[in-house]
């Protein structure tokens, strides 16, 4: 009857405190822990699971796995507090009872102490096994890693080597090209010389003709001029005045002709000189021959007065104009040659040109290549080492977690580590630990817990019994899984945003109406008692105990009840 009144006592002040707090009544709690209840896919995070994840993953479940073991160790903290409580109460009502009451019950404590002790010394070895099994697993894996990794290596080595003999092999094929490529212009350079050489003489032969027959039909004209002015000088002398002004006004025109000739032969000769540099000794000697023709045609239109002279000097200059067209025609032809050999010349270097830039463009590809292997691999081995660093840190705090909770058993005070102590999210607890230790140095006796404990009135505790006790193995295990779905960003913390999409996730997978954004915020904001922003496992775990702590009461219809609970 005691423990009846006690628990409904209990169940009355819960519902006094949610009240007073604005929390939702327990309609309200259950519909709100029914939207992440079995809704969800379940994932097996526990220590069982063995498999190759990115660095990323690794160091979000290693977060995760830190988080948890922080939760597991300020529950056990909080039942530790509580019993404390309960010890120092039920030390105050046993002062009244019989001796021998206190010392059965000292026989069932130390009896219980005793089975606790072997318990936790079992979990303790059935914990370190696992970790030597672990650590076997993950020195198994590092081997495997490095054997890959050296064959990888090799591979890529090889593969260098080919290209390298490859691209050697090409270089050897394109220098050999070029010499002959080399050769055979060398070799066209030579003949082209010696036909040039064996033209030059033919032409100085063919001048040298010229100019004796020239010279041979000069002397006979001369004579026959000589023989046909004497039979025609009385002619002559009749019409000399007449033929003195036509010979004036010829020699005039003739004289105009000239000086337009020799300008045209002049530029002739220029042009000739700037675009046909290769062939400037030809073109000096063609330029003598012209002048030596020239001069020659002189001679004989000075000498040549009659028609006969005329016809002669005609048929020289045709015949000048066309050995001119014909040389022309040569030289415009050996010319022409000369400029498809060298486009030919400059497409092989083009091409030559082109080759050897993709070959270096080749070799630079490569080499970056190599770079890149070289880097990947050096991040490969930085992040093996930091994933065994990772591991190796959660080993260490898990060992120290395990020492602590150990010796706070075994002896009459326990040691907490700094840095679990620093994030300690529950503020009861936190408010219990300053009190206790409030140098920080580590080391808090049961003694002066238990001081502590009794000097408090209590009422920090009010809110948070039954919060260790009613969770327990499988159900704890769900609870943290479900927290774990609900933290996307895998921060330890759900904020507004997260508890929105769960909640729309859930309504859609079970067809029913869409809740309300007032709703969904009155909801985060009773399960957030720091009012943060922020909900924390600890305060998700709260929350989830007293749901099920607190006995659910259906409304009456129209009632009051009703509208609390729909809001």
């Amino acid at each position: 009857m005691a423990a009846d009144a006690q628990e409904c006592g209990t169940v009355a002040v819960r519902e006094e405190a949610a009240v007073e707090e604005g929390l939702p009544d327990s309609a309200g709690m259950s519909d709100f822990f029914d939207l992440f209840g079995d809704g969800f896919f379940d994932v097996d995070l526990g220590d069982g699971r063995k498999t190759k994840v990115s660095d990323e993953t690794a160091k979000r479940y290693l977060a995760q796995q830190r988080r948890v073991a922080q939760a597991e160790y300020e529950d056990e903290l909080l039942r530790e507090v509580r019993k404390l409580q309960q010890l120092a109460k039920l030390d105050v009502v046993a002062r009244k009872q019989a001796e021998r009451e206190l010392a059965e019950r000292h026989e069932r404590e130390i009896r219980r102490k005793k089975d606790d002790l072997a318990r936790r010394q079992k979990a303790i070895e059935k914990e370190a096994a696992a970790d030597e099994v672990e650590r076997q697993q993950a020195a198994e894996w590092a081997k495997k890693q490095r054997e890959a990794e050296a064959r990888t290596a090799e591979i890529e080595r090889q593969k260098l080597a080919v290209v390298a003999r490859e691209r050697d092999e090409r270089l050897r094929a394109l220098h050999v090209a070029r010499e002959k490529q080399e050769r055979i212009a060398a070799k066209a350079l030579r003949d082209k010389a010696r036909t040039a050489a064996i033209k030059m003489a033919i032409d100085e032969q063919k001048r040298a003709e010229l100019a004796a027959r020239l010279e041979e039909r000069r002397r006979e004209q001369l004579e026959r001029n000589r023989r046909k002015a004497q039979v025609a000088a009385e002619r002559v002398h009749k019409a000399w005045e007449s033929r003195q002004e036509a010979t004036a006004e010829a020699e005039a025109a003739f004289a105009k002709k000239h000086r337009e000739q020799e300008a045209r032969l002049s530029q002739l000769q220029q042009s000739k000189e700037r675009k046909h540099a290769l062939t400037k000794e030809e073109a000096v000697r063609r330029r003598e021959f012209i002048e030596r023709v020239v001069t020659q045609q002189l001679e004989r239109e000075e000498t040549a007065k009659s028609a006969t002279e005329r016809k002669a000097d005609e048929r020289v200059r045709a015949q000048a104009a066309a050995e001119r067209a014909r040389a022309r025609q040569t030289e415009i032809q050996s010319f022409e040659r000369l400029a498809q050999q060298n486009e030919a010349r400059e497409r092989v270097l083009g091409a030559l040109k082109a080759k050897q830039a993709h070959l270096d463009d080749v070799e630079a590809c490569w080499a970056s290549k190599d770079d890149k292997t070289a880097a990947l691999l050096a991040k490969r081995e930085s992040a093996a080492a930091k994933r065994r660093a990772l591991f190796a840190l959660l080993a260490r705090e898990r060992q120290a977690v395990t020492n602590a909770m150990q010796e706070s058993k075994v002896t009459k005070q326990f040691t907490l580590p700094p840095h679990i102590r620093r994030n300690i999210s529950d503020p009861t607890l936190r408010l219990v630990l300053d009190r206790a230790d409030p140098t920080f140095s580590g080391n808090v006796t049961l003694n002066r817990l238990n001081d502590v404990l009794g000097a408090m009135d209590g009422s920090a505790l009010t809110h948070q019994e039954g919060t260790g006790n009613a969770l327990s193995g499988d159900e704890l295990k769900r609870t943290q899984r479900t927290f774990m779905r609900l933290d996307n960003n895998a921060d330890g913390e759900v904020d507004f945003d997260e508890f929105r999409q769960i909640v729309a996730k859930v309504t859609r997978q079970r067809g029913s109406a869409m809740k309300s954004e007032a709703w969904m915020r009155s909801a985060f904001e009773a399960v957030d008692r720091d009012t943060n922003g922020q909900i924390g496992f600890a305060e998700f775990l709260e929350a989830h105990a007293q749901l099920e702590a607190t006995p659910s009461v259906q409304p009456e219809a129209g009632g009051a009840g009703a509208q609390a609970a729909e809001s």
